[in-house]
């Protein structure tokens, strides 16, 4: 191989015990860079399709656009106007074909939806009024509202009304799920050596045993979850903390966070760059066919990703990201399939937090489910249709579906 073709650092998982940078051979042999080029698409225009159903509920098919940046692969954009939402006193059909067994819970200022994508049954439980920053997160027949800053939130099991948040997380932080029927509660104030111990609790409060994960001063607090573990981010990259210790996962800047990896963009010395799915205690996976969609979308800098991330899909086939800047087409939000570099964008402005969208994927990894301009919307990644979802309260600001990552 030429010596202008060597491949970013591959570089896998190293402990840090106090975080520092330590070098680590590689464990993976990164890919061919010319011989894996990823191919290019003819731009196409779908021919517009408008199916409306019935007028009790049901979503509307929205019509694919053509959309091409600098020659990187086909993205399709769905028509943001058009949207047939339930009528007034009736309920939307939530059904989705294929979902599987998923439940997604929507939060406004004064409610939570909760829906069950399989047999279309949802049910609205008014809240008290949501303070924000809050984490908005789910587990097994339950979802909770958690605000960083104060006591403020509530719980909601399912087929019940909002209660307090028990006292062990009204505690000053935040709180990520660990699993179905746990939650890592994280203090915002750092102890006196100027780190953070996470413990687990159930949702009324009980220890749940004896595990606990340190996190060092140098991480901070952290962006979400993995697993058994958290997610942090410096300025030396992105590390896995768990009950044994930190790890640095990747050199690299964050683009998205899964249930069981992230995805990174990683560099070597000579700015060879490529994406790449890291997961703890494997080696590092290189992505060189969304090479060229992803400089497309970042404008050919892919580091500044660095403060708003997406998610990445529980089969790891695909990342929804959040972008700084919008597309030609006005869209923030992105899908990108990591096997093609194919994209499908979703119209609207996302609701974020912390300056993440609220995005969600069925377990199965079929539907992203996403927030966008208040409302609902639901991408079938098998058809590239993105629907928009009637009947829900007014002014979404969070989403959650249990057992999947969440931005």
């Amino acid at each position: 191989m030429p010596e202008d073709d060597v491949q970013p650092d591959a570089s896998g998982p190293e402990t840090q015990a106090d975080v520092e940078e330590q070098a680590t051979p590689a464990p993976a042999t990164p890919p061919a860079w010319y011989a894996q080029r990823p191919r290019r698409r003819w731009p196409w225009v779908a021919v517009p399709v408008a199916v409306v159903l019935l007028a009790t509920g049901g979503f509307l098919v929205q019509h694919r656009l053509a959309a091409t940046t600098d020659g990187a692969p086909t993205a399709t954009v769905a028509d943001p106007t058009a949207v047939v939402p339930a009528a007034p006193g009736e309920q939307a059909t939530f059904t989705l074909a294929g979902a599987g067994d998923a439940v997604v819970y929507l939060q406004s200022s004064g409610a939570v939806q909760r829906a069950d994508l399989t047999s279309g049954a949802a049910t609205v439980t008014p809240t008290p009024a949501l303070v924000e920053p809050a984490r908005f997160f789910a587990g097994a027949g339950w979802v909770a509202s958690k605000t960083d800053a104060d006591p403020s939130g509530f719980v909601v099991h399912d087929g019940a009304g909002a209660s307090l948040l028990p006292v062990p997380l009204q505690q000053a932080g935040r709180a990520y799920p660990a699993g179905p029927d746990a939650i890592w509660v994280v203090p915002s104030q750092a102890d006196r050596n100027g780190g953070r111990t996470a413990v687990q609790v159930d949702v009324d409060g009980n220890r749940v045993g004896d595990a606990s994960i340190r996190l060092p001063g140098t991480l901070g607090l952290p962006v979400g979850q993995l697993t058994d573990s958290l997610v942090a981010v410096t300025a030396s990259g992105t590390y896995e903390a768990g009950a044994t210790g930190s790890r640095r996962l990747s050199r690299g800047t964050l683009l998205g966070v899964g249930t069981d990896a992230v995805l990174t963009w990683d560099c070597n010395d000579k700015l060879r760059c490529d994406a790449r799915v890291n997961r703890p205690g494997r080696a590092p996976r290189y992505l060189p066919a969304v090479h060229a969609s992803l400089e497309g979308l970042y404008a050919k800098d892919v580091t500044t990703a660095g403060s708003s991330w997406g998610v990445l899909s529980p089969d790891r086939r695909w990342v929804a990201l959040a972008l700084p800047k919008p597309t030609r087409s006005g869209a923030r939000l992105v899908l990108v399939e990591l096997k093609s570099g194919h994209r499908v964008e979703v119209p609207g402005a996302p609701a974020e937090q912390d300056g993440v969208a609220q995005a969600a994927w069925t377990p199965n990894g079929r539907y992203l489910l996403a927030l966008t301009d208040g409302r609902l919307r639901a991408v079938d990644t098998t058809t590239d249709v993105v629907s928009t979802i009637g009947g829900t309260p007014a002014g979404l600001r969070h989403l959650a579906v249990a057992g999947t990552a969440t931005g």
